[in-house]
């Protein structure tokens, strides 16, 4: 039997407490392809001069129309967000403003490569077998993104984090 159903039953006062379903919020940054995760880790990934300026126009392009998504370029006069560096998320507990500013920096995952380099120069040959791509050289390598896509740890984390935003409770 649902609680409220109960607690009317028994005669417990209750009062309804009206929520925002946070998975339109949480779609928006995780959905593939199309959510902000995947729209900066397809920026990590693109061959040529990729900028946090181009990870900001891509997100407006694919954005911009989201009822809970906006900046100065697709429409937001707020003053607050800077022209073509601020956007702002409309979450359950009010507006968020974000800047793009080091998204794209912050995004690259070196560790990863550099731990697979350490691995494979280990002396046990049963560790080194284990990482033969870590004999690649540091030039050799394109670091891939942080982000979910290929961060099974952060994949973890944020998907942690995203439902308890979903069930509104703090992250």
């Amino acid at each position: 039997m649902h609680p409220r159903r109960r607690y009317r039953n028994e005669g417990i006062s209750w009062k309804d407490v009206d929520f925002f379903n946070n998975a339109v919020i949480c779609d928006l940054i995780e959905a593939p392809r199309s959510g902000i995760l995947a729209i900066l880790d397809e920026a990590c990934l693109m061959v040529g001069n990729q900028t946090d300026l181009t990870v900001m126009e891509h997100m407006d392009r694919t954005l911009g129309k989201h009822a809970h998504y906006t900046s100065r370029q697709v429409g937001c006069a707020d003053k607050d967000l800077a022209r073509l560096d601020h956007f702002r998320l409309k979450h359950f507990a009010g507006d968020v403003d974000y800047s793009v500013h080091g998204f794209i920096e912050k995004n690259k995952d070196t560790l990863f490569q550099d731990l697979k380099r350490l691995l494979y120069n280990s002396g046990d040959d049963v560790i080194k077998r284990m990482w033969m791509d870590g004999a690649q050289d540091i030039t050799e390598v394109r670091p891939l993104p942080a982000t979910p896509i290929h961060n099974s740890h952060s994949h973890t984390h944020i998907h942690t984090s995203t439902h308890a935003m979903m069930m509104g409770m703090p992250v």
